[in-house]
């Protein structure tokens, strides 16, 4: 209380102390600052209580296509008799087991004769009653044993006898180690797809009595890692002759690295939409400065980059930056979202929401915004559906979207001093004019796409799994994790089934060592086995 009253006592002092001018931006300030609290508020209850898309109420964007909102978004149908709302339920596909394999047992009769007149009886069709079983992951064990021989009669008359074994001694993945490809992959699988950590497949096991501690697995992990090193070589070989890319980073902890309090980067590139060899590689460095990104790509790198606006893209010398509308888009929802007219007109559509933007301009403005940029993606959407070719798209991008995207600049540029700068909306009307030049590239090339929602795609799967695993104790973990999310998710660009494919692969390198032709073991190698495909 005494704190209070002696911040009261000084603030009146300081006000009194001002002149006309002062006094107007202090208050100006003031407004500015709490506003932005507001704003970062309204934010926080939205990630913590909401869902993170970037969904919106019915007619809420459609505010320039009334007739297309109200088609799509009919009002609810109300039964008088139970005065309830009842809401028409989307109609959902069957569950599909045809993809699954499937054991037939027969069942006939043992004697097809009449029990009565000792006929033989006419077969009917048959009842077909189908059972979805489920068998749990198991362990065992292949004991190999190799006889040896020898000649006696040699051996007696003091002549020199060779030992003769039998064919048959398999090869080690890890010299002196029992592991196989297939107990590998299973962990692998667990750990980054499934995103169970080693300690909990450690606690299952012990479940199964099987007792394999976390550093056993944790070593065969790293170990057989380094055998798919060469392939993740010749991933990033491949990707640096691909003309359209996707980048991205997110933040890593490495134990390793704290005590330097820096920030550690998980980084990932990954081919275009229409690339032929498609690849996702991941690449762990302890920084997020310019000089890595001409790392990863290599120096000569000519292509396109699609990315979200992080500048060190922007310094790379006969590269094509691509921006990211979906970026520009989510920074105007949110700021549509926390302005406090959203609570009042998130329920309006049509005529009503059209009166409500006219009379406050404010909220107005980024539900317009909002509404341009969904319009470009809808021609995007149409595109693909005819199936246009490259130079089509090309043709119609310039045609269709070209000029709604010089009058949405041209109406943010004018708007500019009417928000405050540190204010949500501020911060959306400064990266989308900053980002103008590259987010206006993909109008040039039928095969760029409008948004980097492919690289955010292939980011997402680490980032999930890093809630599970929570951090790498070394530099040679992160190192070994970013070696298997680019197998796997590169296996699931492929359309192959990620344990067989890396079974598959570290069998390969088991039974053929140095001679491996590594080539043949890329996910998009045409010499993958059929039962490695996803059909």
């Amino acid at each position: 209380m005494e704190n209070k009253e002696k911040l009261r006592h000084e603030l009146k002092k300081k006000i009194k102390s001002m002149n006309e001018e002062e006094l107007i931006d202090f208050v100006l300030n003031n407004e500015i600052e709490l506003n932005w609290y507001k704003e970062q508020l309204e934010l926080l209850k939205k990630q913590r209580f909401s869902g993170t898309g970037e969904k919106v109420v019915n007619g809420q964007l459609n505010l320039f296509n009334e007739v297309e909102d109200i088609a799509d978004h009919s009002q609810e149908e109300v039964i008088e008799e139970e005065v309830v709302v009842k809401k028409k339920r989307k109609k959902t596909k069957e569950t599909d087991y045809s993809r699954l394999p499937v054991i037939i047992k027969e069942h006939k009769l043992e004697d097809d004769k009449c029990e009565i007149c000792g006929n033989k009886l006419k077969q009917l069709a048959p009842q077909i009653i189908d059972e979805l079983m489920y068998e749990p992951a198991r362990f065992y064990i292949v004991r190999h044993i190799v006889y040896e021989y020898i000649c006696t009669e040699c051996t007696e008359n003091n002549e020199k006898a060779e030992i003769i074994i039998a064919e048959g001694e398999p090869n080690r993945l890890i010299k002196g180690s029992i592991v196989t490809p297939s107990v590998v992959a299973g962990i692998a699988f667990n750990k980054y797809v499934s995103g169970t950590p080693l300690y909990r497949q450690e606690q299952e096991l012990k479940r199964k009595r099987l007792m394999i501690s976390r550093a056993t697995m944790s070593n065969w992990l790293m170990r057989s890692s380094k055998l798919l090193e060469p392939i993740y070589d010749k991933m990033i070989e491949e990707l640096r002759t691909q003309r359209h890319l996707h980048m991205d980073e997110t933040t890593v902890t490495v134990l390793e690295d704290r005590k330097d309090r820096q920030k550690s980067y998980m980084w990932m590139m990954a081919s275009g939409k229409h690339e032929e060899n498609k690849c996702v590689i991941y690449s762990y460095h302890e920084n997020r400065e310019y000089g890595y990104a001409t790392e990863v790509l290599g120096e000569g790198y000519k292509g396109s980059i699609h990315s979200d606006g992080y500048e060190a893209y922007h310094k790379l010398n006969g590269v094509t930056v691509m921006g990211c509308m979906a970026h520009m888009r989510r920074y105007f929802v949110e700021a549509m979202e926390v302005n406090p007219l959203h609570k009042e007109a998130k329920n309006l559509n049509g005529k009503r929401l059209q009166e409500y933007c006219q009379s406050h301009p404010s909220y107005g403005n980024i539900v317009h915004i909002v509404d341009e940029i969904r319009k470009l993606f809808r021609y995007e959407k149409t595109y693909v559906e005819q199936g246009y070719d490259e130079k089509e798209i090309e043709k119609r991008r310039q045609e269709e979207q070209k000029p709604i995207l010089d009058e949405l600049f041209t109406y943010i540029r004018e708007r500019e001093s009417e928000y405050a700068s540190k204010s949500k909306m501020g911060k959306a009307i400064t990266y989308a004019l900053n980002q103008k030049e590259y987010l206006m590239n993909y109008l040039t090339d039928g095969k760029a796409e409008i948004s980097n929602n492919r690289g955010e795609r292939y980011i997402k799967p680490f980032v999930m799994g890093r809630k599970a695993w929570l951090f790498s104790k070394t530099k040679s973990g992160a190192k070994m994790s970013s070696n298997y999310y680019s197998l796997i998710e590169s296996a699931k660009e492929n359309n192959l089934d990620i344990q067989k494919y890396l079974t598959y692969v570290l069998e390969m390198i088991k039974e053929n060592g140095k001679s491996v032709d590594y080539d043949k073991l890329m996910p998009y190698s045409k010499e993958i086995p059929e039962h490695i495909k996803v059909k």
